[in-house]
């Protein structure tokens, strides 16, 4: 009947409207070039459904050279920086996380879904990053810190290993040690210290 169906809409309603609001988990995955994040990510996206692997960089490239219509609207800014080896200046990136959280919670929640449990890959890298994602207001908090523990000549080893199937230029020993010295600089010696002080931390044996 008409009453029913309008009841069963406003059940279907409200249900939906509990997803939206509920809370969503956010836990960060840390580690150095080659310490395997690509390959635990992957396994707690199989194992676990409610898990979804954010790649940082995937959703930059998405926002700055996507479709128009899906484009943010400095795109041609963070296009420039990327094409000069910068970092995206860090209000855009997280506008750029803030938006994508939100489809994702959307979509689960349309979906009749429970709300995501989300895996950022190597984010935040630096400090400043980390203290503009707690003091953003439309940000969750950080639920848990993985961190990837490896040694540095693993990593090397690791990364020009993988140049050899790959062909990227960048998958060289002196890119990779770079790459090494700047993470140990950034995220290492600040994020990763920071978050093992407050108790989040939770190293992970990555050799």
């Amino acid at each position: 009947t008409e009453i029913q169906s309008w009841a069963r809409g406003r059940r279907s309603r409200r249900q939906f409207e509990t997803k939206i609001r509920a809370p969503i988990k956010v836990f960060v995955l840390l580690g150095g070039p080659g310490a395997g994040k690509s390959t635990y990510s992957t396994r707690l996206v199989e194992e676990f459904e409610p898990v979804h692997h954010v790649s940082i960089g995937e959703l930059l490239r998405e926002a700055s050279t996507g479709p128009v219509g899906t484009q943010h609207a400095r795109a041609s800014q963070m296009r420039a920086a990327m094409d000069d080896g910068e970092m995206v200046p860090n209000d855009i990136v997280l506008d750029v996380m803030e938006t994508s959280l939100k489809r994702l919670r959307f979509r689960r929640a349309h979906e009749g879904l429970t709300p995501p449990v989300v895996l950022l890959d190597n984010f935040p890298l630096t400090e400043d990053q980390r203290v503009l994602w707690q003091q953003h207001p439309h940000l969750p908090h950080f639920a848990g810190i993985f961190y990837l523990d490896c040694a540095e000549q693993t990593l090397i080893d690791r990364v020009v290993e993988r140049g050899k199937v790959s062909g990227r230029a960048d998958d060289n020993e002196a890119v990779v040690a770079t790459a090494i010295a700047r993470f140990n600089t950034n995220c290492k010696d600040g994020v990763v210290k920071y978050f093992e002080s407050a108790g989040k931390l939770v190293k992970i044996d990555a050799e």
